[in-house]
């Protein structure tokens, strides 16, 4: 590229998503041309992984910011490759745009704690005058959280990532080959411009502490546009299959998410979001124009040679991914809520158990000590159903944190956490649980604790927007 970076010394990059399709790849990269230090997070331990003398592998949960505020120390550059369409738990309550915005946040605040120089994401292309779907809201969400941090960030916008073991190019390559005629609603004559993991990578590396890509946002495309019905009839004739491809008007977003689940074996919480977002071009929309001097972008018939290489066939880890790192169950909840005011989140945890107190009042009965303890317990027993412990050292300007300390109704493990924060500028709260372990038997739980607690969280809500917090 034209820049050069800030500094000739090897730098120090941690890369969370590190043992996904792009991170394994990134990784490669940067192993193989430049002379970095890497750092790869990954969600749970990896006993096959190898490190060696300038790779280190971490496990980190990107939930907990003091897990990633010890993960990020001395890192030059943060490279972001995490979306959160999957299970981080046994039970998850709450959207994946919830989980996305409540994982930036704290990437953000812990890359900012420890002098981050640089925050690099990559995202997926934002049309700037179409109605986007959640999936193309989420990106834009994480978008603007890193750059409110204060850290300078460079984002990457890519539509379809060509590459083995890339999930959505699995899904097409899957179809293709399982099925002889396939029926092709609307959705598949929208166009993108695919572009092959290598050169996705190789931007990403030339951009690490380079000034000219600060707060710049690229839009990343191949050379070809074409249509998702295009690009089969060309994977077939590259596979050297015959299929016939018939286009039809009255195939419902619904029914396509159903049977290209059932087809591939893709989980539905990938599938969706993404059949959802494919009603929008994913062509370059003016952003800042790529001014790397030696990038030139693989055209889509190569792409798709070097992925139908020694990778074909290659399950993608989103395939068989669950959440669960162990027998034990665990939940998380994260909960969006919504304020007419923007009042600290200070100020909506302590009406919260006032609230609570008052909604509960017929059953249980709430013990609040402010900012030390809250129980919770079945009026006519003395032992509490939960206990919260407030963390003075956890709790910060913006957040309140509350261990998960005892209870009945709770298996102590020293992480179990409510959390209350200020996210996206204050505009939102959000009152979250994590890796709460519950006593109840697993089905039990399911249908009577976790949904009292999704009652709770919703009649929270329009508490706060009657009494106009």
């Amino acid at each position: 590229m034209s820049g050069e970076p800030l500094s000739a010394a090897p730098l120090k990059i941690v890369v969370a998503g590190a043992s996904g399709f792009v991170g394994s790849a990134l990784l490669d990269h940067i192993l193989t041309h430049t002379p970095h230090q890497v750092v790869g997070l990954t969600r749970r331990a990896r006993p096959d992984a190898e490190s060696s003398e300038r790779l280190r592998w971490v496990s980190c949960d990107l939930f907990s910011r003091l897990e990633l505020e010890g993960a990020l120390e001395g890192a030059d550059v943060a490279v972001y490759l995490v979306h959160s369409m999957l299970p981080s738990a046994s039970l998850t309550q709450g959207s994946f745009m919830d989980f996305d915005l409540m994982l930036a946040d704290n990437f953000a605040r812990a890359a900012k704690k420890n002098g981050v120089r640089q925050i690099v994401y990559l995202s997926g292309i934002i049309p700037p005058d179409s109605l986007l779907s959640p999936h193309l809201k989420s990106r834009l969400e994480v978008e603007t959280t890193f750059r409110a941090s204060g850290i300078p960030t460079t984002c990457f916008r890519a539509g379809l990532i060509i590459g083995p073991s890339g999930s959505s190019f699995e899904i097409m390559r899957r179809l293709v080959e399982r099925l002889p005629m396939m029926l092709c609603p609307s959705w598949t004559a929208t166009v993108s411009c695919p572009v092959s993991v290598w050169d996705v990578v190789a931007l990403i590396a030339a951009s690490f502490d380079c000034a000219q890509t600060f707060d710049k946002t690229y839009d990343v495309v191949g050379p070809d546009a074409l249509s998702y019905r295009e690009m089969m009839q060309r994977l077939a004739k590259l596979e050297g299959v015959s299929r016939r491809f018939v286009g039809v008007p009255f195939v419902s977003p619904s029914i396509s998410r159903l049977w290209v689940c059932t087809v591939t074996g893709a989980p539905k919480d990938l599938v969706y979001p993404l059949i959802d977002s494919l009603k929008t071009n994913m062509v370059a929309y003016g952003n800042a124009p790529i001014d790397f001097s030696d990038w030139r972008p693989l055209s889509f018939e190569d792409a798709i040679k070097m992925s139908l290489g020694p990778g074909k066939g290659t399950k993608p880890y989103a395939f068989s991914y669950t959440g669960r790192s162990s027998q034990v169950r665990s939940v998380r909840s994260v909960q969006r809520m919504v304020t007419l005011f923007r009042s600290p989140v200070e100020t909506v945890a302590d009406i919260y158990f006032g609230w609570l107190k008052s909604f509960l009042s017929w059953f249980f009965e709430v013990d609040i000590v402010p900012r030390s303890r809250v129980s919770i317990r079945l009026k006519g027993l003395k032992a509490p159903l939960l206990v919260f412990d407030y963390s003075k050292d956890r709790s910060t300007e913006g957040r309140v944190l509350y261990y998960i300390s005892s209870g009945i109704l709770a298996r102590p493990n020293k992480k179990g956490r409510l959390e209350f924060r200020d996210i996206y500028g204050g505009l939102y709260k959000i009152i979250a649980i994590h890796e709460y372990e519950p006593r109840l038997p697993w089905l039990l739980y399911k249908f009577s604790q976790a949904w009292v607690h999704l009652l709770v969280m919703r009649a929270f809500n329009r508490y706060l927007l009657r009494a106009k917090v």
